[in-house]
């Protein structure tokens, strides 16, 4: 499954995630283009069963609330443009445009 997040600093945030115990979630649109959401299982004495979430933004940030995902990548589409996954370089030349994967992951890439 975790073929499908792509490559770069995306993907090495999730793994490192993944290592720690976290679970692949699935795309977070809430939070924007190209964002995963993790999730964790934990037990609490007083409230029972819990779930946490992770956000895991396009650059490799992990967010522990929706609320700032959204702020950050509210700032990330101010201050940049789409950054390609594989090599984290916005940078286009004919014929190699940067696309946005339209399926599941949302990544952007080279042609």
């Amino acid at each position: 499954m975790t073929e499908a997040l792509g490559i770069g600093l995306h993907s090495s945030s999730v793994q490192r995630a993944l290592h720690g115990g976290w679970k692949y979630d699935g795309p977070c649109p809430d939070a924007g283009l190209g964002w995963t959401r993790l999730q964790k299982h934990r037990i609490c004495s007083r409230q029972g069963p819990r779930v946490d979430f992770e956000y895991v933004a396009p650059d490799g940030k992990r967010f522990r609330s929706l609320v700032a995902a959204q702020k950050h990548s509210s700032q990330l589409s101010q201050d940049s443009a789409v950054v390609c996954t594989a090599c984290a370089s916005e940078e286009c030349t004919p014929g190699n445009d940067i696309v946005i994967c339209e399926g599941a992951c949302g990544l952007a890439f080279h042609q």
